[in-house]
């Protein structure tokens, strides 16, 4: 302790100040304080004085300022300073009481270093839940800067809905800390963001005893990714789970069908036998037909069965989807009710696929009908899509009926509509043969829709959530023997690069790819930037040019040629835009060889594809 006149000068100086300081007390008695505070320092610490002696207060230890002490040997220690004003009959004097704080520096710093070198977020904590250190790690997965995060309350890591459950658990484990392991007993727990955004965390609790009281450690790990690679999992077991029932179910219905197939034709030959021999006006005769329409009913309802596992006769043709649907319209509006309005949107440049005509029919009829009944009474719509689209394995794997199939390129078709939509719970059953959540059922519609899809090597994926109405996608495999493009004759002489036509309007691909087959050129078409990206890397040593539409929802024109150019693939690209060029081009900086303004034509669009094709063709020559 020293006690400091007015003009700053040592009036006294206790043991502790002289062992602290290594001077004698005669030494420091009559000497200015700033003696004892490194040269440096000096004028700071003056103005300091002269501000506190203005006006003097009670100022504790450890007051937010970094101070040092110089020791008789020219060394410089850390100290913290208590002021206290009193009044003697000489005048104003302030007793300054001085602790060495280097062990705990050297304990703070080593703590730093560990929290520092820690894998996961570290937050350490004193037991009024005031962050008192974090690390690196913390400002990665948090996205808050230190600075920001020192002196505030643990609760702003935290969603604000939490804060009072969080203070109650904090505060109750300052009670009694003890060791707790990452994610034990704690529940579902989340971590918030500075723009807002929520995130899965876990912690492990350590407490920590220093000179100044309890500190508790909280390792925090954002489990973000694992509980995604958990929900992959567990969706990939569900879709095994539920094909392998399916394949159990097709298996039991090819052999009922089969053994039921065989007793009817003892059913109907008799009866056609019996039949026969009845004189014209036999009093049975009408039961005996009743009995063969009755079999010939079953025998229908085994085909169906037969259908649905997959067992079915197929007559594969090539077969344009958009025609067959177009040609089946009277029939669809017959089928579908007068209330709802029926929305088509058929892909007129779709490549032929090897089906067999009848039974996608048939699959067209059951969805429409399906459709139709989810809507029931009231107004509704219904729309029919046709188109070809890029499907990542990942979506493959959520389909029925999708265990033969790879990423790339199908034929889909859409059946959509705004009805009562399903829970989860009906949507895993059906395609189970007489399920129906209707009052009175109609055999195996949707089952038989399964067994078809399965015979053609496609697949089914259904969108639906109750009041939302639902959304079935067919996948029908492209014809391999086709190719990429119907327009590749010339086998003999070297391939002709692909163009790649990306834009989310389906007229807008409609018309280009009829404009490029038309002029002899291979496609291929996608709806976003996203889609594109996958048929590029499916198809890298293929596609020559880039067709890039600018303004597309999700990822934009600009973002996808930037990906482009960052994954190195070897096209040239042209943009589009309905904007003039200046304007539309703000935001790409990276390299493209020509821009066509919408609405183009036709022959303005060829011109600047010949030019990109014939660019492409003296790059690879040189």
């Amino acid at each position: 302790m020293v006690v400091v006149r007015g003009d700053g000068i040592m009036a006294l100086a206790n043991a502790q100040a002289v062992r602290l300081f290594g001077h004698s007390r005669e030494a420091l008695i009559g000497q200015p304080i700033e003696m004892l505070i490194p040269k440096r320092l000096h004028e700071e610490h003056r103005n300091h004085r002269q501000v506190y002696a203005a006006k003097p207060s009670l100022r504790p230890m450890g007051s937010e300022m970094e101070l040092f002490g110089l020791h008789v040997d020219g060394s410089e220690f850390p100290v913290e300073v208590s002021l206290s004003p009193v009044e003697t009959k000489e005048g104003s004097v302030v007793i300054a009481a001085v602790r060495d704080i280097t062990g705990r520096k050297k304990d703070a710093e080593l703590l730093r270093q560990l929290v520092e070198s820690a894998p996961d977020a570290m937050v350490i904590v004193d037991a009024r839940g005031t962050i008192r250190l974090v690390n690196g790690q913390t400002e990665r997965v948090f996205g808050y800067s230190r600075a920001a995060l020192i002196g505030e309350s643990v609760e702003a890591l935290i969603p604000e809905r939490l804060h009072a459950v969080h203070q109650r658990h904090r505060e109750r484990y300052a009670r009694g800390p003890t060791l707790r392991a990452m994610g034990a007993g704690m529940g579902k727990l989340l971590g918030r963001r500075p723009d807002g955004t929520e995130f899965p965390i876990e912690i492990s609790l350590s407490p920590i005893e220093t000179r100044d009281g309890l500190l508790i450690s909280a390792a925090i790990r954002d489990i973000t990714e694992r509980q995604r690679e958990e929900e992959r999992r567990l969706s990939i077991e569900a879709s095994l789970q539920h094909a392998q029932k399916l394949e159990s179910l097709g298996v039991m219905a090819g052999g009922v069908a089969h053994d039921f197939n065989n007793l009817l034709v003892g059913v109907l030959g008799n009866a056609e036998l019996v039949e026969a021999e009845l004189p014209p006006d036999f009093p049975l005769r009408v039961q005996v037909q009743d009995i063969q329409a009755a079999a010939e009913r079953a025998a229908d309802l085994c085909l169906q069965l037969l259908a649905y596992a997959g067992k079915a006769r197929v007559e594969l043709q090539p077969t344009d989807l958009s025609a067959l649907i177009r040609d089946m319209l009277h029939l669809i509006e017959i089928a579908v009710s007068k209330h709802h309005k029926l929305h088509l949107a058929l892909d007129s440049s779709l490549p032929l696929i090897l089906v067999d005509s009848t039974q996608v029919r048939q699959v067209v009829m059951n969805l429409l009908l399906n459709a139709s009944e989810a809507i029931s009474d009231r107004a509704g719509h219904i729309t029919v899509t046709t188109n070809i689209r890029y499907f990542a394995q990942e979506y493959l794997r959520n389909c029925d009926v999708a265990d033969r199939l790879e990423a790339g390129r199908y034929v889909v078709l859409s059946v959509k509509d705004d009805g009562s939509g399903m829970s989860q719970a009906v949507r895993c059953r059906i395609f189970e043969p007489f399920f129906t959540t209707k009052f009175t059922g109609r055999g195996i519609g949707l089952a038989s829709v399964l067994g078809i899809v399965r015979a053609m090597g496609g697949a089914i994926q259904v969108e639906s959530e109750v009041g939302a109405g639902t959304c079935v996608n067919v996948l029908f495999p492209l014809n391999t023997e086709q190719g990429l493009s119907e327009v590749e004759t010339d086998t003999d002489g070297p391939k002709q690069p692909v163009i790649l036509v990306v834009d989310d309007e389906q007229v807008v691909r409609s018309v280009a790819s009829v404009a490029l087959k038309q002029a002899g050129l291979p496609y291929l078409v996608a709806q976003s930037g996203f889609e594109a990206l996958e048929i590029l890397r499916a198809h890298r040593d293929e596609i020559g040019v880039v067709l890039l539409d600018l303004s597309m929802p999700g990822m934009s024109g600009a973002q996808c040629l930037h990906t482009m150019r960052e994954e190195c693939f070897d096209i040239e690209v042209i943009l589009c835009s309905g904007y003039e060029e200046h304007d539309a081009t703000r935001a790409v900086t990276d390299q493209y060889i020509g821009f066509v303004q919408k609405p183009w034509r036709v022959r303005h669009l060829l011109s600047e594809v010949r030019r990109a094709l014939d660019t492409h063709a003296s790059a690879a020559h040189t």
